[in-house]
């Protein structure tokens, strides 16, 4: 068996004696540089049982989103992935415009918050239309849509215009 280096013997001293119970650091957090890169950004979680390409999701994030160079893609970890906007409007009309697929998966669409770390960020929820088919004029209700909704999760919104309007709608459509 060989000796260790000199370098190599030097580090394991230098190590040796570190532990998790030694003092921890105070960390100072900088918010405001932190909060305008969040404002920039957002968090995407692929929901698919496959790991797909950072080439992939550039392609049918550009193509999709329609942002010729001013989309920045970083991957975090497998199928999650940080889109880096160039304005603010841009981050909230695709946040807004969802929800969004890719390669046939599901996309959970997150803001990140300048305190989480990535782990902590809930990718369990995400927002989606609902569209109602099939329901009798006399049963085309906001109450019944809400009800419908309900049994999926939460309703953010019911989209319609007028109780009259609502009646000749093929479907109704309930956000949640």
């Amino acid at each position: 068996m060989t000796q260790p280096s000199e370098e190599v013997s030097l580090l394991i001293s230098k190590t040796a004696g570190l532990s998790c119970d030694d003092e921890s650091l105070d960390l100072e957090a900088d918010t405001e540089n932190a909060v305008n890169a969040t404002n920039l950004s957002l968090v995407g979680k692929l929901i698919i049982d496959r790991a797909v390409s950072l080439n992939t999701v550039r392609a049918v994030a550009s193509k999709a989103w329609n942002f010729p160079g001013g989309l920045v893609i970083t991957p975090l970890a497998i199928n999650t992935f940080l889109f880096g906007f160039n304005k603010v409007n841009d981050r909230r009309r695709i946040f807004n415009s969802g929800p969004w697929s890719m390669v046939g998966a599901h996309l959970v669409l997150k803001a990140w918050s300048p305190s989480l770390v990535l782990e902590e960020i809930d990718f369990t929820y995400s927002p989606f239309w609902l569209q109602i088919h099939g329901l009798p004029p006399d049963h085309k209700t906001v109450r019944n849509v809400e009800k419908i909704g309900a049994v999926l999760g939460k309703v953010i919104l019911v989209d319609f215009t007028s109780k009259e309007v609502l009646l000749w709608q093929n479907f109704l459509k309930s956000q949640g």
